[in-house]
């Protein structure tokens, strides 16, 4: 009996600690230009930066606080194949061009624009970094090793970290993290470790965007906010905050003590939304 007891108390210690379950707050439905968005970034206090999945324009969207476009700016030099996600650090916007759902693609890359750009012009030019994975030898390869796709890149201590979606059959539910060189020329990403996320299927946890901010790793899904401790390039698991909404969330930041979150319209009665949740 005594043993039960101490297995339960156990039990509710690592729930507790392990597994949340909490709501978003909604801000604003967001404007239909914004329906496949797939990129969010904090610019500054006052402003966020969007931009939609591939097919449409290579276009960034400055919104307000409450979500609304306030500015558009055209990439020139760039087309939207699949772009997926972005990051910043202090003088520059990343955008990734990663997405891979054959995992074929031998055109991968990530567009370097300045910040100071963006916010008073309505074309810009950006620098390229073209990449590859150094462990992708086949073009695809077997489906169970279909580790490729990545709809998540975040920016820390001088370097951008990939994190890939996965797309195995079966499914795996594994996340490969990379590490990518933020300067503009040919790279090669540096694998760094294989993250064991839930297996259950892709619509529910598979990784469609991240964000690195004072050595703490979010890694969104449709399901899911994954936290992660990020140390020496190791990353290692804090958490998990299940999200009572599951849908199309493709897009993630933080700003002060808050996450920021935007799904893709679905349905009229599932429209794209701005969120946010406060970090506990």
């Amino acid at each position: 009996m005594q043993i039960r007891f101490i297995l339960l108390i156990l039990f509710s210690f690592v729930t507790a600690n392990f597994f949340f379950s909490q709501s978003l707050d909604k801000i604003s439905n967001l404007n239909k230009k914004l329906n496949e968005i797939s990129g969010l970034e904090v610019l500054n206090d006052s402003c966020f930066l969007a931009h939609n999945d591939g097919g449409n324009d290579p276009k960034l969207f400055v919104l307000n606080k409450n979500g609304d476009i306030i500015h558009e700016v055209v990439v020139t030099n760039a087309k939207n194949v699949d772009w997926e996600d972005l990051t910043r650090d202090e003088k520059n916007i990343y955008i990734a061009d990663v997405g891979n759902n054959s995992n074929s693609r031998k055109d991968l890359c990530i567009y370097i624009i300045t910040i100071d750009s963006l916010l008073f012009k309505k074309e810009v030019k950006a620098e390229i970094i073209e990449f590859s994975y150094e462990d992708q030898k086949d073009f695809p390869p077997n489906k169970d090793c279909f580790l490729f796709d990545c709809e998540a890149i975040a920016y820390f201590e001088d370097e951008l970290y990939l994190f890939t979606k996965c797309r195995t059959e079966p499914y795996s539910g594994i996340c490969n993290a990379y590490k990518l060189s933020c300067k503009k020329g040919q790279r090669k990403a540096k694998f760094l470790q294989s993250i064991q996320l839930k297996d259950r299927k892709m619509k529910l946890d598979g990784v469609t965007a991240a964000e690195i901010e004072n050595g703490i790793c979010y890694l969104l899904t449709y399901s899911s906010i994954e936290i992660f401790s990020c140390t020496n390039e190791k990353f290692e698991k804090i958490k998990r905050i299940k999200l009572e909404l599951i849908s199309q969330k493709e897009a993630l930041c933080r700003k002060g003590k808050h996450l920021y979150i935007a799904d893709e319209y679905y349905s009229s009665a599932l429209k794209n939304k701005f969120y946010k949740l406060k970090i506990k």
